[in-house]
């Protein structure tokens, strides 16, 4: 490896062999010039020095601006003659880009592609709705835990197993309930989770990805060796903790052979609406909102209902919509419907309908629609999607109301000599 005049090492990407060009370091702790390591991942999601998973789309790589400013302060020369040759090839292939279709082009722009993201299965539901915050049943998967730890954002493509078409939810994993069981079950029907529902997605192609340690290059381990050993004798006290750490997190973490499966997919959104089909929108989307306010009146009010209704509302974000009783944007107006999709009980046919429109339009009049057979309704557990208080509060409130039986029945022989209960 080349030295420059201040006799510091070049660090070097061990795929081009060159040094850094905006470099990322993935959750194991090794380090990659970014064009070279989102490649990299395309064909393969591991590290491929360790071998450790890295799930979630490559572009989402962070740059590491400690390494960064160490190659720019101390190997400035070189480091701009790698970003010069790249810029010339960037530029070519802008050229090449401007010779297309220009249609072709607006309409890539508008697809956001989902690559390598980790695939789970619901095991219950045939949909979720984007912008709702929901509890699902993931088919069980081993070292979930783990797994996620290697996912920046947690994300994940979530598919119904009951549907054959291969059309899901992009979701955010927030919570796993059930993980201290995760690594003592051995076997398990499925894990419950929190999810927050980020869009629809339609899933291009699925793959398989086996970990196998043994393909990391004796020459990938000496490289790798080498950074440890650079990063260490470049950072500070407290950069050296954060290098240390990384190091460690480069433990194999899964048995040799672990398999699991990732998914390349597009984001579905709805079809765009013209300008002049946009003039009064939010009319009616407030206009649905006074008939939901009705219905709530008609169950005692907002201030009267139980406190898990409050929270159930407050948990999908829809207290806004009813507290101020306007939205001011296309966006929030597209966000207001989805969240109404999951909080009523609407049936299995009426979902499905709102499912596969893609229209904010058509999906405004079906609610409209389908609300209306709830206004003389008053049973908050039959109009929202929300559980009845289950056995076990009642039980909670009957073992308190003895306790306090109990209790009074004491005071009263202690202070008035008069006895209610026997034995007591």
């Amino acid at each position: 490896m080349s030295l420059n005049q201040t006799s510091v090492q070049v660090p070097e990407c061990i795929i081009c062999q060159d040094i850094f060009y905006q470099p990322v370091t993935l959750p194991c702790g090794h380090s990659y010039c970014r064009p070279c390591i989102k490649e990299s991942l395309l064909n393969k999601p591991l590290c491929p020095v360790c071998r450790n998973p890295m799930i979630g789309n490559p572009d989402n790589l962070s740059i590491n601006f400690t390494l960064q400013n160490i190659i720019e302060h101390h190997h400035s020369e070189l480091y701009q003659q790698k970003v010069n040759s790249l810029q010339k090839k960037v530029n070519l292939g802008q050229q090449q880009t401007n010779n297309t279709n220009q249609e072709g082009n607006n309409q890539q722009k508008q697809e956001q592609k989902l690559e390598n993201i980790l695939l789970l299965k619901e095991s219950k539901m045939k949909y979720l709705f984007p912008y709702t915050t929901v509890d699902v049943d993931l088919k069980y998967i081993d070292q979930l835990q783990q797994l996620l730890v290697q996912s920046s954002d947690k994300r994940v493509i979530i598919l119904f197993e009951k549907n054959d078409e291969k059309v899901a939810a992009y979701c955010q994993i927030l919570q796993i309930y059930n993980h201290d069981q995760i690594n003592t079950q051995k076997k398990s029907s499925s894990i419950k989770c929190q999810v927050k529902v980020l869009s629809k997605a339609s899933i291009l192609d699925v793959k398989d990805v086996k970990i196998n340690y043994n393909e990391a290059t004796n020459l990938q381990q000496e490289q790798a060796q080498f950074q440890d050993q650079l990063n260490q004798n470049n950072q500070t006290n407290s950069q050296n903790e954060q290098a240390q750490s990384g190091t460690q997190q480069n433990q194999r973490i899964f048995q040799d052979g672990y398999t699991f499966k990732v998914a390349n997919a597009r984001v579905i959104e709805d079809q765009t609406i013209p300008q002049d089909q946009q003039v009064g929108l939010e009319e009616h989307a407030e206009f649905i909102i006074q008939i939901i306010n009705e219905i709530v009146q008609n169950n005692g009010g907002l201030n009267m209902t139980t406190f898990q209704f409050q929270a159930f509302l407050q948990k999908q974000n829809f207290l806004p919509f009813l507290l101020h009783g306007y939205i001011n944007s296309v966006g929030k107006v597209n966000e207001f419907c989805w969240i109404v999709c999951e909080i009523f009980n609407f049936n299995d046919q009426e979902k499905q309908r709102l499912w596969d429109t893609e229209s904010i339009i058509q999906r405004l009049a079906l609610i409209k629609q389908f609300i209306k057979k709830f206004e003389k309704i008053y049973n908050i557990t039959s109009v929202f999607n929300i559980e009845a208080p289950g056995h076990s509060e009642h039980l909670t409130w009957i073992i308190f109301g003895i306790i306090a039986i109990i209790v009074i029945a004491q005071l009263c022989k202690e202070y008035f000599g008069v006895q209610f209960l026997n034995n007591f």
